[in-house]
C-alpha cells in the first residue's frame, strides 16, 4: 500500500530545501543571527552575560575568560514561530554564543573586549533529524531582541 503521508512528508522537505537553496528560505542565508554588541570591560562582560543567559531560559555550558571571552548555551527548546510552521518545521532548538575579543591597545580603563551575539538554531521537519535551514525572518527579529536588550544592559554598567 502506498503511503501518501510519507510522501508528502518528504515531498514538503525537498520543496522547503529547495527554496532555502534558492534564496527564498524566509530571510536569512544561515541558520543564525549574528549581531555586534559593542566594546566593553570584561568585568561588566562576565558580570551581566550569564545573569542574562539564565533569565532568558539558556543553560551556559561553556565559559572561557580572557584572553578571549566565550559564553556558549545549551540548545534549550522554543515555540515554532508561524513563518516557520508555513514551512513544515515542527520543532525548534535555539542557542546562544557571546564571544569577544580584546580591542588592540588598552584604555585608561584597562583591557576592552569588543562583543558579538550569535542566535542559531535547528529545526525538525515532521519526524525528520534535526537540521539548520535559513533563519526566518520571526526568528531573526527574536534573535536581535534578545542581543538588543543585552546590549542595553551592558551599556548600563558602562555607563555607572
Amino acid at each position: 500500500m502506498y503511503d501518501w503521508k510519507r510522501s508528502a512528508t518528504a515531498l514538503g522537505v525537498v520543496l522547503l530545501l529547495s527554496a532555502c537553496a534558492s534564496g527564498g528560505g524566509g530571510g536569512g542565508s544561515a541558520p543564525s543571527v549574528t549581531d555586534e554588541l559593542g566594546t566593553f570591560a570584561p568585568q561588566d562582560v562576565d558580570e551581566k552575560v550569564p545573569e542574562y543567559l539564565r533569565r532568558n531560559q539558556f543553560t551556559l555550558i561553556r565559559q572561557e575568560g580572557p584572553p578571549t571571552m566565550l559564553y556558549e548555551t545549551d540548545w534549550r527548546p522554543r515555540a515554532v514561530f508561524a513563518d516557520e510552521a508555513t514551512q513544515g518545521i515542527t520543532q525548534v532548538e535555539s542557542r546562544v554564543i557571546v564571544r569577544g575579543r580584546e580591542r588592540m591597545g588598552a584604555t585608561a580603563g584597562g583591557r576592552m573586549f569588543t562583543m558579538n551575539f550569535m542566535t542559531e538554531s535547528r529545526v525538525r521537519v515532521g519526524e525528520g533529524d534535526w537540521q539548520a535551514l535559513p533563519a526566518s525572518d520571526e526568528f531573526q527579529d527574536w534573535a536581535r531582541g534578545l542581543s538588543r536588550q543585552l546590549r542595553v544592559e551592558l551599556e548600563t554598567l558602562r555607563s555607572r
